[in-house]
């Protein structure tokens, strides 16, 4: 069973550029409270697939937030769809290869530039400066963590069936573990 996205998480760390966020404690308990209804359903496996990394830490926390209104045999596993590629950027040529393979009315090529401040930094340092309330479009410059420019469909199909491939593998290796 797949239930839709949910379109909104943890995005402070991108103001001032618009985005609408919720608190954390929002954010673990709708994802906590629908995974409470899955259980109450019967499912015994829940993969919550993560695609925003604001919403990491939170992730984290919500198994262990909602264990005692579950069955114990219900699992909770999250996945940080990026944690399953070999390299990673923000709304760059990696993100947006993926996103014209899912559906290019989604994305405005012409307006793509790549991100306007030099990045020296390692990618360590990155993920920990960007998680700070508006922090990333000062580390950024303009939002963007790499080159949307360089994308194409074709690079994003590749980066899709190969995603696709490691969370099918990374489910099995959950289902194991139940």
């Amino acid at each position: 069973m797949y239930i839709p996205a949910i379109a909104f998480g943890i995005s402070f760390e991108h103001e001032p550029l618009f985005n609408i966020s919720l608190s954390s404690t929002t954010f673990s308990n709708l994802i906590g409270d629908i995974c409470v209804s899955l259980a109450k359903y019967g499912m015994k496996n829940i993969v919550l697939l993560n695609g925003h990394h604001g919403n990491m830490g939170a992730m984290y926390y919500i198994s262990q937030n909602v264990s005692h209104k579950i069955p114990a045999q219900t699992r909770i596993n999250f996945i940080n769809y990026w944690n399953l590629m070999n390299d990673f950027d923000h709304a760059g040529e990696i993100e947006t290869s993926l996103l014209l393979a899912i559906n290019t009315k989604f994305v405005k090529m012409k307006r793509a530039c790549a991100n306007t401040k030099e990045m020296n930094r390692s990618k360590t340092a990155y993920r920990s400066l960007a998680s700070n309330p508006g922090c990333f479009p000062k580390v950024t410059g303009n939002g963007v963590w790499g080159d949307p420019t360089k994308a194409s469909i074709i690079k994003g199909r590749s980066l899709l069936d190969d995603v696709i491939k490691k969370l099918e593998h990374t489910i099995i290796e959950f289902q194991e573990f139940s």
